[in-house]
């Protein structure tokens, strides 16, 4: 009868260690799991590097190089050799920072390396332009500046129709082409100080060439547009 309880016993501690046996595969199972999706995840989110740009090979000499002439390449670039080992050299070239544009007069702008003295060529970029409006005697301009190098361009606009060359009557104050009445008045509104001229219709008004205006440049200026005196240039 002492026999029976001792083997349920056995029974059930043997249950009870493949219970826990088996609880720890399970368990071990999941982490490995976890481990291997993490992992995965990794792989999936690394981002490869980008390669080094291969270095030039250094002087077998002295380990540095010593550049001989530097020769424009025409391409952005420079060339020379080490003059100790002689292995070739090339490097990009180095126009200053900031570069500095010089105009060259047609509508662009050059920039010049400051070690092999080669240039590159750009357009110039303007800004707004100004405008100046013709006038009778004068043209109309254009003009607008590169915003990089300063270059001024300058472009001509053709005068309005009907334009005259300006007058070289004496008398012709107001530069219509002819000595008339009106001039007459203005010469003689200027010798009262009431309407004061410029220096240049001064000089044309001056008919008498004392150095002034006075009555008598207007008396001269009336004689002269009725026809009394002939025109003077």
């Amino acid at each position: 009868m002492s026999k029976k309880p001792l083997s349920i016993t056995v029974v059930l501690m043997c249950v009870l260690i493949l219970f826990t046996c088996a609880s720890v595969i399970s368990a071990a199972e999941s982490v490995t799991g976890a481990d291997e999706a993490v992992s995965g995840i990794a792989e999936e989110t690394v981002v490869p590097s980008e390669p080094d740009e291969p270095e030039e090979p250094a002087c077998r000499i002295t380990g540095v190089h010593v550049p001989g002439e530097w020769i424009c390449g025409g391409d952005g670039t420079h060339s020379t050799v080490c003059a100790l080992c002689g292995e070739p050299i090339s490097q990009p070239c180095d126009y200053g920072s900031p570069a500095v544009f010089t105009p060259a007069g047609d509508g662009t702008h050059e920039k010049t390396c400051v070690v092999c003295g080669g240039k590159v060529s750009e357009p110039c970029v303007y800004g707004d332009p100004v405008t100046s409006l013709p006038t009778q005697t004068e043209p109309g301009m254009v003009r607008r500046a590169c915003e990089v190098c300063g270059f001024e361009e300058v472009i001509e606009t053709a005068a309005p129709e009907g334009t005259r060359e300006a007058s070289s009557l004496m008398g012709d104050v107001d530069q219509s082409g002819v000595v008339d009445t009106a001039d007459a008045r203005a010469v003689l509104r200027a010798a009262i100080a009431y309407s004061p001229l410029t220096a240049e219709c001064v000089t044309r008004a001056d008919l008498d060439e004392d150095g002034s205006v006075t009555a008598s440049d207007a008396r001269i200026t009336l004689r002269i547009s009725i026809g009394l005196d002939p025109e003077r240039r």
